[in-house]
């Protein structure tokens, strides 16, 4: 089976460029299709140098009578498929080319409703879009009405077109000013917006700004995607007035439905109370909270509540002096507490009255949460029988008052004088015995009998033979240090040996104690002789 080998133009052509040697020639026969040539015939052959452009090509271009076509060139196909191609002389062989028309077409452009312009020319003419002036949005042109396939081409079509226009409004600003005054500002989506518009007013209000329908504010920086109608929201004035309930008068607030409270509030102050703060039901049930103003004018009612109270009674039937109850706010610090006095009592402080039907001391420091009733509870003063003795024998007594908690050092010297000649030994309660012995302070939980053991004073002179050295003096039976005379009676080179009651050193005194008066006899006076041993 043979197989059938078509050759174009162009291959016929390179195929006698590659080749060598003598000249070759080919015949192009040119069909005007339909149209004449300028000889009025409807087709024509040409011969040439194969492979050579056809010179004055614009002489081979045939006419159509009867129809407004236009010549657009030399196709291989007699339905005209595919790029026109130059006039060139094949190779060897006798080649075909048929004449393309073009037939004029008009495309017609529609905006709205409205035909916009028309353009006519000839297929596969090159050509531009018009173009749409408009201060709205212009998208293009597109092939529907429906705007779904856009219109991109750049030559003619090979039929009559329809293009549509599609544009769509800027969108617009529209300011109700009130039902009959609509102010309606267009621009450009996206555009900064730089339009001073006329603020509205209305008596006895405000002017907060424009809002849409569904309440959301709209600032004017830049022109919205779509139109908007706005509404001119305004807040009235209103009052907060304060009712203070017995506490001092608060001057009343004003400002605007919804505005931030920045006022300061006065203070409101009423005797031994704290402001739980402002209700606005008289029945102080909801409380304000001061953040932004009401939608009406409002009565703010304060809400007081007494203070913890400290009040003062005493014990059983006890009358002393009265007080005033202290209000204080629960944590404050408690001031110093009053001291009563009663004559031929001690106070001994405040109390609370415990569970138990005792007594607690209050010793808090600062305010509790609740009441509390302080119970003042006082001591008969104790009497103090003191009894003066030596050697069991009784001086003299005396009575006093024991006003402070306990005898101590200064209360005694401030109450006792030992008598002259005396020196006190020790005090007892009741009798002068080591069970009954006292130390200072002593604090006896009722009246006592004080017991005062004295002891004379006697004095101890010492001599070294007849040369009198240094004398000492103290009760009598009392413990003697006699390391304190040490420096009076020493003797350089010599070492103290003894004391002796005579000077004949017969009787030893060890000087432990000081001498009785037993001893001394009436002169109350010892002399001691010192006895010596050469070092």
């Amino acid at each position: 089976m043979k197989k059938k080998i078509g050759l174009s133009l162009t291959l016929l052509s390179g195929i006698l460029l590659t080749s060598c040697g003598n000249k070759t020639y080919g015949t192009l026969v040119l069909n005007a299709n339909g149209g004449t040539f300028s000889d009025g015939t409807s087709q024509m052959s040409i011969k040439g140098v194969s492979g050579k452009k056809v010179e004055n090509q614009e002489n081979y271009s045939p006419t159509m009578s009867g129809k407004d076509v236009k010549f657009r060139g030399w196709f291989e196909n007699a339905e005209i498929k595919g790029k026109s191609v130059d006039l060139v002389y094949p190779y060897l062989v006798t080649y075909n080319l048929y004449a393309g028309w073009a037939e004029k077409v008009v495309i017609s452009y529609i905006v709205g409703s409205d035909k916009y312009e028309t353009y006519s020319g000839y297929q596969g003419e090159t050509f531009e879009l018009a173009e749409y002036e408009t201060e709205d949005i212009f998208y293009g042109w597109f092939f529907d009405a429906e705007f779904k396939e856009r219109c991109s081409l750049t030559s003619l079509p090979e039929k009559d077109t329809t293009l549509y226009g599609k544009v769509e409004e800027n969108p617009s600003i529209n300011l109700h000013y009130s039902e009959t005054n609509v102010v309606q500002y267009k621009a450009k989506a996206g555009i900064k917006l730089e339009e001073n518009f006329d603020v509205p007013s209305k008596d006895g209000s405000k002017f907060v700004g424009w809002f849409t329908e569904s309440g959301s504010q709209f600032y004017f920086d830049y022109m919205p995607g779509a139109t908007i109608d706005l509404y001119p929201k305004f807040v009235k004035e209103v009052t907060i007035s304060f009712e203070a309930n017995g506490g001092t008068a608060v001057s009343s607030l004003n400002g605007y439905q919804g505005e931030k409270i920045t006022q300061d509030i006065e203070i409101s102050t009423k005797e031994n109370h704290y402001l739980e703060g402002w209700y606005t039901d008289s029945s102080l049930t909801n409380r304000f909270s001061f953040d932004t103003f009401p939608n009406e004018n409002t009565t703010l009612y304060a809400k007081w509540t007494i203070y913890p109270k400290l009040s003062f009674t005493y014990e059983g039937t006890t009358v002393a002096e009265t007080y005033d109850d202290i209000y204080l706010p629960s944590g404050k610090q408690i001031p110093e507490l009053p001291k009563p006095s009663l004559t031929g009592y001690n106070f001994l402080g405040w109390f609370t009255s415990n569970e138990s039907g005792g007594y607690d001391i209050f010793t808090n420091k600062f305010m509790p949460s609740t009441d509390v009733v302080l119970v003042g509870r006082f001591e008969k003063h104790r009497m103090v029988k003191i009894i003066t003795q030596y050697a069991g024998v009784d001086l003299n007594s005396k009575d006093v008052e024991l006003i402070q908690e306990s005898i101590d050092g200064e209360w005694w010297s401030n109450n006792y004088q030992v008598p002259v000649g005396y020196v006190q030994k020790n005090i007892y309660t009741d009798s002068v015995d080591k069970t009954n012995l006292i130390l200072l302070p002593y604090n006896p939980i009722s009246d006592v009998t004080i017991v005062v053991d004295l002891a004379k004073i006697v004095t101890v002179k010492f001599y070294n033979g007849s040369e009198y050295l240094y004398s000492i003096s103290g009760g009598e039976g009392m413990t003697m240090n006699i390391e304190t005379i040490q420096e009076h009676i020493s003797k350089p080179g010599f070492t103290v040996e003894g004391f002796y009651e005579d000077a004949g050193f017969l009787i030893n005194n060890p000087m432990k104690v000081f001498p009785t008066a037993e001893k001394t006899g009436e002169s109350l006076e010892l002399n001691v002789y010192v006895k010596y041993f050469k070092d």
